[in-house]
């Protein structure tokens, strides 16, 4: 709700102002302080009128557009805008004391009409003070004088209709029934336009008391049934009633603060609940549903007659011809609601009366009423008293009688704080019953009689149920170790429905009695019943039940097992209404209450829900408790409730979102429901006290706000959402992390080579050592081992020539060749040792000699196959992978019987491999699997390959012939790796 004052603008939603006005060097505040005019054009767009300037609300940077008005004032007075409206077309039109204005709201062009004495075409006068367009599409200019029919293409006066000069102004309005109503003239008189005889119809006012007289109208509305509404002067507010064509004056009443503030009025509105808002002389402004409360205040339409009638209602009550009974302040009264006087009653004086119950269609027992219980005949006006006499056992049982009951075989009972007791009308005697309870008082508050006429008793000392035949108590008390106990000793209020349940209200709630189980069920405030203490229960004819409590009227629907709670938004007169049990049904169906904070009454079936749904807004965003204004440098780019995102830096994590609902019938029973997706698994219900949700130490991500709201019995509304984004610290970043990473591996990388170089180093020395090593041991072969055994063949050849020729000499002879082919052998061996081959690429081109040398004497075929640019290899690695293959092709072309015998060398990047296949005769599975006894071929070939890091796999079938295979991993094989780029190597590395 937007209110313009002489001292700036004023936002309301629901429970506090907030202020715009004119900011000295901001250049988006408001124009000036004083509001002359307010209105909401078709886009939502609010234009507020000032001296000199009009003034558009931008919602998102809650700052403002100035359209200024700069045409020299001819009056002598300030171009002020006093009224603007909005036509068909989309243009809006300013009322000033300078002539009328046109604002495009597109373009920002203004053009002005001014009053021409010589012109008769022109506006009657310069004093424009409304505008507007009918029903049919006219538009109408009131000025001070006249009401003008204005062409708006031409910019003339199509007719002017006098009407005189006007005090206040001249105001009107087509409602929709198409009457033509007008505010003209110095008194602000109300009238009707015929437009087709441009005749006015003048109303008189109608006064409740004394003769009518002057009251000026400032302002009129049509709400949304039709209703006509007027601000007077001096009769407060009007409402116009069409049936009797009259007047209904609300007026300020001093005594009675639930009245209107001031009975001058001077502006008009509707919200969209229905609720109408009054602008007010000298008081704040005031509100009130266009429609009559379901719940009528008794205690106020009493009071109105008899001030002091305030206070605790102790007892309530209706007679047949429509006259309310009630006690209050020691006095019992009598209300005519026909009429509204009030009569008290003077048998009843200096006594509480507690309870009033008809006795036939004529008298009335009044319990707690001098001189203890009184019966009154209405017809005759006489009464009989019975008092309380402890020496007597036959008079009343006790001096306080809280309630009373007369049973389906018309004896009279009475609860009092003394035990039950019984009233014996022939004999006019009385008989008291208690239950055995020693130690303690007993007082007993309400009774209630069950289908199988037993009665049922509420008192402090819990509920105690009375056989009348065998004159005996049942007692049931609380166990608070048995939640199926009564839920509390204090039992106010017994009440027995239509089918037989008995229902108890006590000072923790209501509950249900299950007479099979001897079991109660409880119902507290969080099933929802609106107060801990239940006083008094009544049934309407849908089987719903009604009760009173501390925090107003519960309803409860016994199917559903749900509850619906009313307050003084509902019209209650006060939220207390306990106190003694106050409460009775009539005839009609009509329910009364009462209590500590006076009396109501209603029909059930006339207490509808509202359909409104509230709709929420988010009205304030806070960091560490300040509030946060939209701007630059602030997380805020909008207005909070015009934003749909927000995003926070990692220290900006502690925020509070304030909201609203914007219903303003009763914003202290409104409900809201919120929740921090991402955060919280289910919704935070608060009340219209808690409108604020404070999230701290959010971790860094995405959230999302929702909040929703609710009438204190209506459906959720649908729910506003917010987006959060909290940022992480740079450090935690992606940017960041994936430079920390790419360093770090980068820097794993460096001392992967630096390991690399090192173990390189280290192998180069190894290996220089080794082959220092083998050429000493090839050195000492060939000058120890060799000689000597050369010598030795010397020797044997002389011995050979010595010999004739015979058996001996032959075996000599094949023993002197096996020898040389051992020292020939040997030679080789030594040689191995002293050398390797001496290019990079040597490899295969030795293989590829030796086997084309083993070839030359089998007629087995030599093939070699090399896959991928031959790598160079470390030296004693190469030389021990030489070794294997001329070992397996030794025995190929010596075992195999093959017709070819392959190699295959393949130099991967990250595997080297040599096979060595012949289509030979195959190895035997025995052979293969233990080796032949005295030769070492296949194992010494396997321990070779072990030793340098690598496996040696054989695969061989009879007949099939045979496959060897040796395998390394590159990193071990090659000297130096292929050459690279950087990220190659980080790929492989992270891979």
């Amino acid at each position: 709700m937007w209110f313009g004052t002489w001292n700036g603008l004023n936002r309301f939603d629901g429970y506090k102002f907030k202020v715009f006005k004119h900011e000295p060097g901001d250049a988006g505040s408001l124009s000036g302080v004083d509001v002359s005019a307010l209105f909401k054009d078709h886009l939502g767009n609010l234009w507020v009128g000032t001296e000199n300037f009009l003034n558009r609300f931008d919602s998102g940077t809650e700052s403002f557009a100035h359209y200024k008005l700069d045409k020299p004032p001819t009056s002598g007075l300030a171009t002020r805008v006093i009224d603007i409206s909005e036509d068909s077309s989309g243009m809006l039109w300013l009322s000033t004391f300078n002539g009328l204005f046109r604002l495009d709201p597109n373009s920002g062009t203004l053009k002005n009409y001014v009053h021409d004495p010589a012109d008769p075409l022109t506006i009657g006068d310069n004093a424009i003070i409304s505008t507007g367009e009918d029903r049919e599409g006219n538009f109408w200019v009131a000025t001070s004088r006249t009401l003008d029919e204005f062409d708006r293409q031409s910019g003339k006066v199509k007719r002017h209709i006098e009407v005189g000069e006007s005090g206040i102004g001249l105001w009107f309005h087509e409602d929709r029934f198409g009457v033509f109503w007008v505010i003209y003239g110095s008194l602000g008189q109300i009238a009707t336009l015929d437009r087709k005889t441009n005749r006015l119809t003048r109303y008189e006012y109608e006064w409740k008391t004394g003769p009518a007289h002057g009251n000026q109208a400032f302002c009129m509305l049509e709400d949304s049934e039709g209703t006509m509404w007027f601000g007077t002067a001096s009769a407060g507010l009007m409402k116009f009633d069409r049936g009797n064509r009259r007047f209904i004056s609300y007026r300020h009443d001093p005594t009675d603060p639930e009245t209107i503030g001031d009975n001058r009025v001077i502006a008009l509105s509707e919200d969209r609940e229905g609720n109408i808002w009054t602008g007010l002389h000298q008081a704040e402004p005031n509100y009130f549903p266009s429609k009559p409360l379901a719940f009528e205040n008794v205690t106020r339409l009493a009071h109105s007659r008899e001030p002091q009638l305030s206070g605790l209602v102790s007892t309530i009550y209706e007679d047949g011809q429509g006259v309310v009974w009630f006690s209050v302040n020691r006095r019992l009264y009598r209300l005519d609601r026909k009429t509204g006087q009030v009569f008290p009653f003077g048998y009843a004086d200096d006594g509480d009366v507690l309870s009033i119950i008809p006795d036939g269609p004529d008298a009335l027992w009044l319990g707690n009423a001098q001189p203890g219980l009184l019966r009154y005949n209405v017809k005759t006006g006489e009464g009989r008293g019975y008092r309380h006499n402890r020496s007597d056992p036959t008079t009343l049982c006790s001096g306080l009688i809280d309630q009373l009951l007369i049973d389906h075989q018309g004896v009279l009972w009475s609860a009092t704080w003394d035990g039950l007791c019984q009233f014996n009308s022939s004999t006019s005697r009385f008989t008291r019953y208690t239950p055995l309870i020693e130690g303690r008082a007993l007082n007993y508050y309400a009774i209630a009689q069950a289908p199988d006429g037993a009665l049922w008793l509420g008192g402090n000392l819990g509920l105690h149920r009375f056989d009348k035949q065998t004159k005996t108590f049942t007692v049931y008390t609380h166990n608070p170790e048995d939640p199926a106990s009564i839920s509390d000793d204090h039992v106010n209020a017994v009440f027995v429905d239509r089918f037989g349940t008995l229902w108890v209200g006590t000072q923790n709630g209501l509950d249900k009695f299950d007479p099979a189980a001897r079991t109660f069920k409880t119902y507290d405030q969080r099933r929802g019943v609106s107060g801990t203490v239940v006083s008094c229960i009544l049934e309407d004819r849908r089987g719903t039940l009604w009760m009173s409590t501390n925090k107003g009227i519960s309803s409860f629907h016994t199917k559903t097992e749900s509850f619906s709670n009313y307050t003084t938004a509902d019209g209650l007169p006060g939220p207390d209404l306990t106190g003694w049990g106050a409460c009775y049904k009539n005839s009609q169906g009509e329910m009364f209450f009462a209590g500590f904070s006076g009396a109501t009454s209603f029909f059930p079936d006339k207490v509808v829900e509202t359909p409104y749904v509230p709709q929420p807004a988010l009205t304030d965003f806070r960091l560490f408790g300040s509030s946060v204004t939209p701007g630059r440098g602030s997380p805020l780019k909008i207005a909070i409730n015009r934003a749909s995102a927000i995003q926070l830096s990692h220290s900006e994590n502690i925020f509070s979102i304030g909201f609203s609902a914007l219903s303003y019938f009763s914003p202290e029973t409104n409900r809201y429901r919120y929740k921090l997706d991402g955060i919280d698994r289910g919704w935070h219900e608060a009340g219209s006290d808690e409108r604020l949700a404070t999230y701290t130490t959010l971790p860094p991500g995405n959230y999302t706000f929702r909040v929703e709201a609710a009438t204190s019995r209506g459906p959720w509304s649908p729910d506003v959402i917010l987006a959060i984004k909290v940022l992480p610290p740079f450090w935690r970043t992606y940017w960041f992390l994936t430079c920390c990473v790419t360093a770090l591996c980068g820097i794993l990388a460096l001392l992967y080579r630096l390991h690399i170089k090192k173990l390189s180093a280290q192998f180069h020395i190894r290996e220089e050592e080794r082959v220092g090593e083998r050429t000493r041991i090839a050195r000492e072969l060939h000058d120890t081992l060799l000689q000597s055994f050369q010598g030795l063949m010397l020797r044997l050849q002389a011995v050979n020539e010595l010999l004739s020729e015979g058996k001996a000499k032959e075996q000599l002879e094949q023993t002197l060749k096996r020898a040389d082919q051992a020292i020939a052998e040997g030679r080789t061996t030594v040689n191995d040792l002293r050398s390797s081959t001496p290019t990079m690429n040597d490899l295969p081109q030795a293989v590829t000699a030796l086997g084309n040398e083993l070839a030359a004497k089998d007629t087995a075929a030599f093939h070699l196959l090399v896959e991928g640019p031959p790598r160079d290899m470390h030296p004693i690695l190469r030389d021990e992978v030489y070794r294997i293959t001329r070992e397996a092709l030794r025995n190929a072309f010596s075992h195999a019987r093959a017709d070819q015998i392959e190699v295959e060398i393949s130099y991967a990047e990250k595997l080297f491999r040599l096979r060595v296949r012949d289509d030979g005769q195959g190895i035997a599975p025995d052979i293969l699997r233990d080796g032949r006894p005295g030769h070492y071929g296949l194992a010494g070939m396997a321990e070779r390959a072990r030793q340098i890091g690598g496996k040696l796999s054989t695969w061989s079938r009879p007949g099939a012939g045979t496959e060897i295979e040796f395998r390394i991993p590159g990193s071990r094989a090659y000297s130096r790796p292929a050459k690279r780029f950087p990220w190659q190597l980080f790929r492989e590395k992270v891979e």
